[in-house]
């Protein structure tokens, strides 16, 4: 049997892949056969102890292969999402897939092959047509079922005079606040938001087409949102556009009311993920309608921690329910590595955030108070913090602290010599960037591989590892990962 899918030919016989011109791929013959099984059943998840029991039947090994398999599919496919991670069910092959029997030629007469290559030609041509057309008619079906991260890009304001000056962050972060997660997609919260749009080296307004395809290559978004709000009170107009990867739809939303407005759109934007859940609802605190509040935070992208700390301290003095404020304070107080003074602000903001039962910020500080807890060489209490951290975040599927979460238990592994618990902790924290398809996140989990083979003493798994950093840093332009990725392969074992 033969398998077609995105131009590429798998032979089940052969165990080969071929793209289009014909040209075998370099492939191992176990990593081409989980290839089939996954495209055998296109559209179905496919479970890791499935793949073990199926490819590797004949041999003992770790489920670590099946991990490295994937990837190595997913490095023939650089530039489409081919294969998604669904946690508790396996692996889902995403492409179509036609197939065809192999038949000999000597088996049918001359005359009779033409007539069949004819009626071959004649079908795959309509098949074209049929499906270019059925693709217009479904562009919409296609795009409300996104897997994989969404971009909330800050709003464009054109309203003039102070009043609406928090529009271009505090409309964004309610927004993103009311969409939301599943087990298939994650919204991106503000603050890494705008670490993407740093690593992309865009502005934070005015955003031009090639801003976006920047920050669809550096973030592994699935869809970008793009809103400028214009008009004034009682005559609001929001024009909107909705990046995809190979579409765009626009729009405009009018209303006499601000806030029905973001209501409106919060909704418009949940629709599209394919989701019936309503918007989130919630006490919004209005955190980021501080125009104070947006000036540290660019302040905190450009590296300047010491002249943001003053406008953050102004902020939660006058306001301490202001979680956002005291979360990013406590950012900087950890970047200048003022640590005691960076515990005892999180402690005080855990407080607001249990009376206030903010989940989001709740499950944030916990993180961040484990973190400082493991900078400070308390593994014992970091992993305690961790354990409460990770229920709340799996609770909200917040696939971007869990990783994160993944991490610092993983390196308390490694810490206690527990080699194998961190390996499965790195893949963990991998598999959650995966589902967000964040190359920055997937990177530096091989990177923590590669690391963790060092320790142990194994350059077969260390080369593997960090070639797959290098790999992920090259395709997605991820300069600064990119060259210490090359510096550590560089250094090898020395």
């Amino acid at each position: 049997m033969i398998y077609q899918t995105l131009n590429h030919q798998l032979s089940e016989h052969a165990l080969t892949v071929k793209d289009i011109t014909g040209t075998n791929l370099n492939i191992r013959p176990k990593t081409c056969q989980l290839l089939l099984l996954l495209v055998k059943n296109s559209g179905k998840p496919i479970s890791k102890h499935s793949l073990l029991e199926t490819v590797w039947a004949d041999t003992i090994v770790s489920e670590q292969v099946v991990f490295q398999s994937i990837n190595e599919i997913r490095q023939l496919f650089p530039s489409v999402d081919v294969i998604k991670t669904i946690p508790k069910q396996g692996y889902v092959w995403l492409p179509e897939v036609v197939t065809t029997d192999i038949v000999m030629p000597s088996t049918i007469p001359a005359k009779k092959s033409i007539y069949i290559l004819f009626a071959i030609m004649v079908f795959l041509a309509s098949f074209f047509i049929f499906k270019q057309f059925d693709a217009s008619n479904n562009a919409q079906f296609v795009q409300q079922n996104i897997s994989g991260s969404i971009v909330i890009l800050p709003t464009q304001n054109q309203i003039e005079g102070n009043d609406h000056n928090w529009v271009r962050l505090g409309m964004m972060d309610q927004v993103i606040q009311r969409l939301p997660n599943s087990q298939y997609s994650g919204v991106l919260q503000t603050d890494y938001v705008l670490e993407v749009l740093k690593r992309a080296n865009t502005p934070l307004t005015n955003f031009q087409p090639e801003h976006i395809q920047k920050i669809f290559k550096v973030s592994g978004a699935e869809l970008i949102v793009l809103s400028k709000l214009t008009g004034g009170p009682h005559d609001y107009q929001l024009i909107y556009v909705f990046h995809y990867r190979n579409n765009i739809k626009k729009g405009v939303l009018i209303n006499k009311n601000i806030q029905s407005l973001i209501d409106e759109f919060s909704l418009l934007i949940t629709e599209q993920l394919g989701d019936k859940v309503l918007p989130l609802e919630f006490s919004y605190q209005a955190d980021f309608n501080n125009e104070l509040l947006g000036t540290a935070i660019e302040n905190r992208l450009e590296g300047n921690y010491q002249l943001a700390n003053p406008m953050l301290e102004s902020i939660v003095f006058s306001n301490p329910e202001n979680l956002t404020a005291q979360r990013i304070l406590v950012g900087n107080l950890l970047r200048l590595k003022q640590f005691e003074q960076a515990g005892k602000r999180i402690d005080l903001a855990l407080s607001i955030a249990r009376r206030l039962k903010d989940n989001y910020e709740l499950t944030y500080l916990l993180y961040l108070k484990a973190l400082t807890l493991y900078v400070t060489y308390n593994d014992k209490g970091a992993e305690e913090i961790t354990e409460q951290a990770l229920i709340f975040a799996m609770e909200n599927k917040d696939w971007l602290l869990m990783a994160h979460i993944k991490n610092i238990k993983a390196n308390i592994a490694v810490n206690n010599r527990d080699y194998k618990l961190a390996e499965k902790l790195y893949n963990e924290e991998m598999q959650h960037h995966q589902v967000l398809h964040c190359p920055v996140g997937e990177a530096q989990s091989w990177a923590n591989l590669a690391r963790l083979a060092k320790t142990q003493n194994q350059p077969e798994k260390f080369d593997f590892a960090i070639n797959k950093a290098i790999t992920i840093a090259k395709t997605r332009e991820l300069t600064s990962q990119l060259n210490y990725f090359i510096q550590t392969k560089e250094k090898g074992f020395n």
